[in-house]
Protein backbone atom coordinates (compact mmCIF):
# COMPACT_ATOMS: atom_id res chain seq x y z
CA UNK A 1 0.00 0.00 0.00
CA UNK A 2 2.62 2.30 0.66
CA UNK A 3 4.59 1.74 -2.68
CA UNK A 4 1.39 2.34 -4.47
CA UNK A 5 0.41 5.61 -1.90
CA UNK A 6 4.01 7.13 -3.45
CA UNK A 7 3.63 6.21 -6.96
CA UNK A 8 0.16 8.21 -6.95
CA UNK A 9 1.58 10.76 -5.07
CA UNK A 10 3.81 11.61 -7.61
CA UNK A 11 1.41 11.53 -10.55
CA UNK A 12 -1.05 13.89 -8.05
CA UNK A 13 1.96 15.94 -6.77
CA UNK A 14 1.01 14.37 -2.96
CA UNK A 15 -2.55 15.45 -3.37
CA UNK A 16 -4.71 13.30 -0.99
CA UNK A 17 -8.21 13.05 -2.56
CA UNK A 18 -6.61 13.05 -6.41
CA UNK A 19 -5.01 10.25 -4.61
CA UNK A 20 -8.56 8.49 -3.67
CA UNK A 21 -9.97 8.96 -7.20
CA UNK A 22 -7.03 7.38 -8.62
CA UNK A 23 -7.36 4.42 -6.37
CA UNK A 24 -10.80 4.01 -6.06
CA UNK A 25 -10.75 3.73 -9.94
CA UNK A 26 -7.95 1.04 -10.40
CA UNK A 27 -10.90 -0.89 -7.52
CA UNK A 28 -13.69 0.23 -10.17
CA UNK A 29 -11.87 -1.16 -13.26
CA UNK A 30 -11.70 -4.86 -11.23
CA UNK A 31 -15.09 -4.71 -9.83
CA UNK A 32 -16.23 -4.44 -13.84
CA UNK A 33 -14.33 -7.52 -14.23
CA UNK A 34 -15.97 -9.17 -12.12
CA UNK A 35 -19.67 -7.86 -13.46
CA UNK A 36 -18.59 -9.30 -16.65
CA UNK A 37 -17.32 -12.91 -15.04
CA UNK A 38 -21.37 -13.39 -13.78
CA UNK A 39 -22.62 -11.98 -16.97
CA UNK A 40 -20.62 -14.33 -18.97
CA UNK A 41 -21.43 -16.81 -16.45
CA UNK A 42 -25.35 -16.32 -16.45
CA UNK A 43 -26.50 -13.37 -19.24
CA UNK A 44 -30.29 -13.38 -18.13
CA UNK A 45 -29.40 -11.75 -14.26
CA UNK A 46 -27.06 -9.17 -15.80
CA UNK A 47 -29.60 -6.46 -14.21
CA UNK A 48 -29.96 -7.85 -10.98
CA UNK A 49 -25.77 -8.27 -10.98
CA UNK A 50 -25.39 -4.76 -11.46
CA UNK A 51 -27.76 -3.66 -8.76
CA UNK A 52 -26.50 -5.84 -6.44
CA UNK A 53 -22.40 -5.41 -7.42
CA UNK A 54 -22.92 -1.74 -7.57
CA UNK A 55 -25.66 -0.56 -4.67
CA UNK A 56 -25.47 -3.60 -2.32
CA UNK A 57 -24.16 -0.97 0.71
CA UNK A 58 -21.70 -3.45 2.74
CA UNK A 59 -19.61 -4.09 -0.46
CA UNK A 60 -19.65 -0.27 -1.43
CA UNK A 61 -18.90 1.04 1.32
CA UNK A 62 -15.70 -1.48 1.92
CA UNK A 63 -14.50 -1.08 -1.31
CA UNK A 64 -14.73 2.43 -1.18
CA UNK A 65 -11.92 4.75 0.57
CA UNK A 66 -7.99 4.71 0.20
CA UNK A 67 -7.33 0.55 2.03
CA UNK A 68 -6.46 -2.71 0.77
CA UNK A 69 -10.10 -4.13 0.26
CA UNK A 70 -10.90 -2.35 -2.33
CA UNK A 71 -7.19 -3.57 -4.38
CA UNK A 72 -8.17 -6.84 -3.29
CA UNK A 73 -11.62 -7.01 -4.72
CA UNK A 74 -9.91 -5.41 -8.00
CA UNK A 75 -7.43 -8.49 -8.21
CA UNK A 76 -10.23 -10.73 -6.97
CA UNK A 77 -12.63 -9.49 -10.46
CA UNK A 78 -9.08 -10.20 -12.77
CA UNK A 79 -8.26 -13.65 -11.34
CA UNK A 80 -11.95 -15.01 -11.88
CA UNK A 81 -12.96 -13.11 -15.57
CA UNK A 82 -9.17 -14.24 -17.19
CA UNK A 83 -9.58 -17.43 -15.58
CA UNK A 84 -13.00 -17.61 -17.16
CA UNK A 85 -11.52 -16.00 -20.20
CA UNK A 86 -9.02 -19.08 -20.46
CA UNK A 87 -11.19 -21.93 -19.58
CA UNK A 88 -13.18 -20.38 -22.81
CA UNK A 89 -10.64 -19.62 -25.07
CA UNK A 90 -7.37 -21.21 -24.52
CA UNK A 91 -5.06 -18.03 -24.51
CA UNK A 92 -2.14 -17.93 -22.45
CA UNK A 93 -2.23 -14.45 -21.81
CA UNK A 94 -5.44 -14.71 -19.42
CA UNK A 95 -3.82 -17.82 -17.34
CA UNK A 96 -0.79 -15.39 -16.93
CA UNK A 97 -2.76 -12.16 -15.46
CA UNK A 98 -4.91 -14.52 -13.34
CA UNK A 99 -2.27 -15.86 -11.99
CA UNK A 100 -0.62 -12.66 -11.09
CA UNK A 101 -3.74 -11.72 -9.88
CA UNK A 102 -3.32 -14.41 -7.42
CA UNK A 103 0.17 -13.38 -6.22
CA UNK A 104 -1.15 -9.97 -5.88
CA UNK A 105 -3.66 -11.05 -3.39
CA UNK A 106 -0.81 -13.85 -1.61
CA UNK A 107 1.12 -10.39 -0.93
CA UNK A 108 -1.60 -8.20 0.18
CA UNK A 109 -3.45 -10.42 2.36
CA UNK A 110 -2.04 -14.48 2.25
CA UNK A 111 -5.34 -16.27 2.73
CA UNK A 112 -7.03 -14.44 -0.36
CA UNK A 113 -3.85 -15.59 -2.55
CA UNK A 114 -4.19 -19.02 -1.04
CA UNK A 115 -7.70 -19.80 -1.56
CA UNK A 116 -8.25 -18.33 -5.12
CA UNK A 117 -5.20 -20.70 -5.89
CA UNK A 118 -7.07 -23.66 -4.44
CA UNK A 119 -9.99 -22.56 -6.54
CA UNK A 120 -8.03 -22.46 -9.41
CA UNK A 121 -6.36 -25.09 -9.65
CA UNK A 122 -9.38 -27.31 -8.23
CA UNK A 123 -11.45 -25.30 -11.59
CA UNK A 124 -8.47 -25.98 -13.95
CA UNK A 125 -8.53 -30.12 -12.92
CA UNK A 126 -12.08 -30.49 -12.91
CA UNK A 127 -13.40 -28.22 -16.17
CA UNK A 128 -12.71 -30.90 -18.62
CA UNK A 129 -13.50 -34.01 -16.72
CA UNK A 130 -17.56 -35.81 -17.27
CA UNK A 131 -17.47 -36.47 -13.54
CA UNK A 132 -16.92 -33.04 -12.52
CA UNK A 133 -19.37 -33.63 -8.81
CA UNK A 134 -17.00 -36.32 -7.98
CA UNK A 135 -13.99 -34.49 -8.61
CA UNK A 136 -15.12 -31.42 -6.72
CA UNK A 137 -15.57 -33.59 -3.56
CA UNK A 138 -12.98 -35.71 -4.22
CA UNK A 139 -10.60 -32.37 -4.41
CA UNK A 140 -12.20 -30.75 -1.14
CA UNK A 141 -11.14 -33.90 0.54
CA UNK A 142 -7.81 -33.64 -0.62
CA UNK A 143 -7.34 -30.41 0.49
CA UNK A 144 -8.94 -31.34 4.24
CA UNK A 145 -5.90 -34.29 4.29
CA UNK A 146 -3.46 -32.00 3.51
CA UNK A 147 -4.25 -29.16 5.61
CA UNK A 148 -3.95 -31.46 8.43
CA UNK A 149 -0.92 -33.14 7.18
CA UNK A 150 0.45 -29.72 7.07
CA UNK A 151 -0.78 -29.18 10.90
CA UNK A 152 2.19 -31.84 11.56
CA UNK A 153 4.81 -30.73 9.47
CA UNK A 154 7.51 -27.82 9.84
CA UNK A 155 6.98 -24.69 11.53
CA UNK A 156 7.44 -22.67 8.78
CA UNK A 157 4.29 -24.36 6.42
CA UNK A 158 2.03 -24.72 9.30
CA UNK A 159 -1.30 -23.70 8.34
CA UNK A 160 -3.35 -25.10 11.75
CA UNK A 161 -0.37 -22.98 14.01
CA UNK A 162 -0.81 -19.85 11.81
CA UNK A 163 -4.70 -19.98 12.08
CA UNK A 164 -4.16 -20.44 16.05
CA UNK A 165 -2.00 -16.85 15.87
CA UNK A 166 -3.77 -14.85 13.87
CA UNK A 167 -6.75 -15.63 16.37
CA UNK A 168 -4.49 -15.13 19.37
CA UNK A 169 -3.37 -11.62 18.06
CA UNK A 170 -6.74 -10.34 17.50
CA UNK A 171 -7.96 -11.91 21.07
CA UNK A 172 -4.88 -9.24 22.30
CA UNK A 173 -6.61 -6.42 20.86
CA UNK A 174 -9.55 -6.99 23.36
CA UNK A 175 -12.35 -4.64 21.32
CA UNK A 176 -15.84 -4.18 22.42
CA UNK A 177 -17.32 -6.25 19.47
CA UNK A 178 -15.70 -9.23 21.04
CA UNK A 179 -18.35 -12.16 20.57
CA UNK A 180 -18.21 -15.97 21.87
CA UNK A 181 -15.55 -17.73 20.34
CA UNK A 182 -13.99 -21.50 21.14
CA UNK A 183 -9.80 -20.85 20.98
CA UNK A 184 -8.05 -22.75 18.94
CA UNK A 185 -5.64 -25.02 20.10
CA UNK A 186 -3.62 -27.88 18.52
CA UNK A 187 -6.57 -30.09 19.25
CA UNK A 188 -8.42 -30.90 15.98
CA UNK A 189 -11.65 -30.52 17.92
CA UNK A 190 -11.19 -26.89 18.90
CA UNK A 191 -10.82 -26.15 15.17
CA UNK A 192 -14.49 -27.67 14.38
CA UNK A 193 -15.63 -26.38 17.43
CA UNK A 194 -14.49 -22.32 16.20
CA UNK A 195 -15.57 -23.18 12.61
CA UNK A 196 -18.87 -23.61 14.21
CA UNK A 197 -18.97 -20.77 16.23
CA UNK A 198 -17.33 -18.89 13.58
CA UNK A 199 -20.67 -19.63 11.01
CA UNK A 200 -22.86 -18.39 14.03
CA UNK A 201 -21.32 -14.81 13.86
CA UNK A 202 -20.79 -14.57 10.07
CA UNK A 203 -24.60 -15.00 9.47
CA UNK A 204 -26.62 -14.86 12.49
CA UNK A 205 -24.68 -11.89 14.53
CA UNK A 206 -25.71 -9.51 15.66
CA UNK A 207 -28.75 -11.04 17.37
CA UNK A 208 -32.07 -8.93 18.14
CA UNK A 209 -30.71 -8.43 21.88
CA UNK A 210 -27.06 -7.16 20.61
CA UNK A 211 -29.14 -4.26 18.49
CA UNK A 212 -29.65 -1.92 21.54
CA UNK A 213 -25.72 -1.73 21.61
CA UNK A 214 -25.37 0.45 18.33
CA UNK A 215 -27.35 1.61 16.06
CA UNK A 216 -24.82 0.37 13.42
CA UNK A 217 -25.48 -3.40 15.06
CA UNK A 218 -29.66 -2.64 13.37
CA UNK A 219 -27.30 -2.18 9.63
CA UNK A 220 -25.84 -5.59 10.16
CA UNK A 221 -28.58 -7.30 10.87
CA UNK A 222 -30.33 -6.28 8.25
CA UNK A 223 -27.51 -6.79 5.96
CA UNK A 224 -27.83 -10.88 7.56
CA UNK A 225 -31.26 -11.22 6.52
CA UNK A 226 -31.17 -9.96 3.48
CA UNK A 227 -28.90 -12.82 3.14
CA UNK A 228 -31.23 -15.50 5.10
CA UNK A 229 -34.10 -14.76 2.80
CA UNK A 230 -31.68 -14.95 -0.06
CA UNK A 231 -30.77 -18.36 1.66
CA UNK A 232 -34.77 -19.34 1.59
CA UNK A 233 -35.62 -18.18 -1.66
CA UNK A 234 -32.94 -20.61 -3.09
CA UNK A 235 -34.55 -23.48 -0.80
CA UNK A 236 -37.79 -22.97 -1.72
CA UNK A 237 -37.27 -22.60 -5.74
CA UNK A 238 -34.84 -25.64 -5.65
CA UNK A 239 -37.68 -27.51 -3.97
CA UNK A 240 -40.04 -26.25 -6.95
CA UNK A 241 -37.76 -27.15 -9.49
CA UNK A 242 -38.41 -24.12 -11.64
CA UNK A 243 -35.04 -23.20 -13.28
CA UNK A 244 -32.45 -25.85 -13.94
CA UNK A 245 -30.10 -24.92 -10.92
CA UNK A 246 -27.44 -22.90 -11.18
CA UNK A 247 -25.44 -25.24 -9.61
CA UNK A 248 -25.34 -26.81 -13.06
CA UNK A 249 -22.91 -24.31 -13.64
CA UNK A 250 -18.76 -25.32 -12.60
CA UNK A 251 -18.16 -21.49 -12.25
CA UNK A 252 -20.98 -21.26 -9.92
CA UNK A 253 -19.66 -24.07 -7.62
CA UNK A 254 -16.17 -22.53 -7.73
CA UNK A 255 -17.60 -19.53 -5.97
CA UNK A 256 -19.13 -21.21 -2.81
CA UNK A 257 -15.96 -23.45 -2.37
CA UNK A 258 -14.29 -19.94 -2.48
CA UNK A 259 -16.90 -17.98 -0.16
CA UNK A 260 -16.55 -21.46 2.05
CA UNK A 261 -12.77 -21.15 2.20
CA UNK A 262 -12.65 -17.54 3.17
CA UNK A 263 -15.66 -17.78 5.78
CA UNK A 264 -14.11 -20.67 7.37
CA UNK A 265 -10.87 -18.57 7.88
CA UNK A 266 -12.18 -15.67 9.05
CA UNK A 267 -15.00 -17.49 11.24
CA UNK A 268 -12.27 -19.35 13.16
CA UNK A 269 -9.74 -16.14 13.13
CA UNK A 270 -11.69 -13.13 14.14
CA UNK A 271 -13.30 -12.80 17.30
CA UNK A 272 -14.97 -9.13 16.60
CA UNK A 273 -18.26 -8.28 15.27
CA UNK A 274 -16.78 -4.88 13.46
CA UNK A 275 -14.09 -6.89 11.77
CA UNK A 276 -16.39 -10.14 10.72
CA UNK A 277 -18.19 -7.35 8.74
CA UNK A 278 -15.27 -5.82 6.90
CA UNK A 279 -13.46 -8.90 5.94
CA UNK A 280 -16.67 -10.62 4.75
CA UNK A 281 -17.98 -8.02 2.98
CA UNK A 282 -16.38 -9.25 -0.74
CA UNK A 283 -17.01 -12.96 -0.23
CA UNK A 284 -20.05 -12.21 0.78
CA UNK A 285 -21.37 -10.02 -2.68
CA UNK A 286 -20.13 -14.03 -4.16
CA UNK A 287 -22.42 -15.51 -2.01
CA UNK A 288 -25.34 -13.12 -3.11
CA UNK A 289 -24.67 -13.45 -6.68
CA UNK A 290 -24.61 -17.11 -6.51
CA UNK A 291 -28.08 -17.35 -4.27
CA UNK A 292 -29.81 -14.69 -6.33
CA UNK A 293 -29.70 -17.27 -9.69
CA UNK A 294 -31.74 -19.53 -7.69
CA UNK A 295 -34.28 -16.64 -8.30
CA UNK A 296 -36.23 -17.33 -11.63
CA UNK A 297 -35.97 -14.06 -13.32
CA UNK A 298 -40.36 -13.17 -13.36
CA UNK A 299 -39.82 -13.13 -9.70
CA UNK A 300 -37.00 -10.98 -9.92
CA UNK A 301 -39.06 -8.75 -12.41
CA UNK A 302 -41.34 -7.54 -9.78
CA UNK A 303 -39.20 -6.35 -7.43
CA UNK A 304 -36.81 -4.83 -10.21
CA UNK A 305 -38.62 -1.66 -12.05
CA UNK A 306 -36.04 -1.76 -14.69
CA UNK A 307 -36.66 -3.78 -17.92
CA UNK A 308 -34.32 -7.24 -17.59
Amino acid sequence: MDALSAILSLLSGSRYYVNVIFFNFITLIGILRLYLFFINLNPSYKTAFFLILFFFPPFVFWTSGFHRDGLLVSALGFFLFNLQMFLSSRKVVNLLIAFASVGLMLFMRSFWGVSSLIVAIIWLTIINSRQKRIFIALSILFLIFLLFLFGHASRCINILNSLVEKQQAFLSLHGNSELPMTRLSKEPMSFLMAFLDGMRNLLFKPSLNQISKSPLYFLVFLENCFVELLFCGAIFYSIKKRIISPLSKVGNNMLLLLVLINYSIIGVTVPFLGAIVRYKAPFEILLIMVLVQFIPIKSLNKLITLKI
